[in-house]
């Protein structure tokens, strides 16, 4: 099933969701696909919700985000999108890399933008914040 969205230009595509008409929320308890028409990112996640009002998406488990543009990729166990502003927040685990210049960051939380290629990712107690640029 997908769906579609104009205000933000986004389209949801899950095999089982709950659009709250209302609220402009929709809920997927299965692996659902974000996808912004006009930045050409992808978010995927195997869980999440999208409130359209807000425009504000919240994947879980496994979650991988893409800017095409920008070749540029977060994956992470949970992310926050603001669709609007394009900001990303990421949780666990956050692995952030990119094409030019090449580069990799690993740690366990991330903030940013993918399309801008600004991204910070920090650690914690328990884990390191890991830069590798290759030239």
């Amino acid at each position: 099933m997908a769906l579609n969205s104009l205000e933000p230009p986004i389209k949801i595509t899950t095999n089982s969701a709950t659009w709250e008409i209302e609220t402009r929320i929709v809920k997927s308890p299965l692996p659902l696909q974000i996808f912004h028409r006009v930045e050409e990112i992808t978010a995927t996640g195997k869980k999440g919700e999208i409130d359209l009002e807000q425009q504000v998406a919240t994947l879980s488990r496994s979650v991988r985000g893409e800017s095409y543009k920008e070749k540029a990729e977060i994956y992470a166990e949970k992310v926050i999108w603001e669709i609007a502003t394009q900001k990303v927040e990421a949780e666990g685990n956050v692995i952030y890399s990119q094409k030019e210049p090449k580069l990799k960051l690993t740690g366990a939380k991330a903030l940013g933008k993918l399309q801008d290629k600004q991204i910070v990712v920090t650690g914690n107690e328990k884990e390191r914040a890991v830069s590798e640029i290759v030239f």
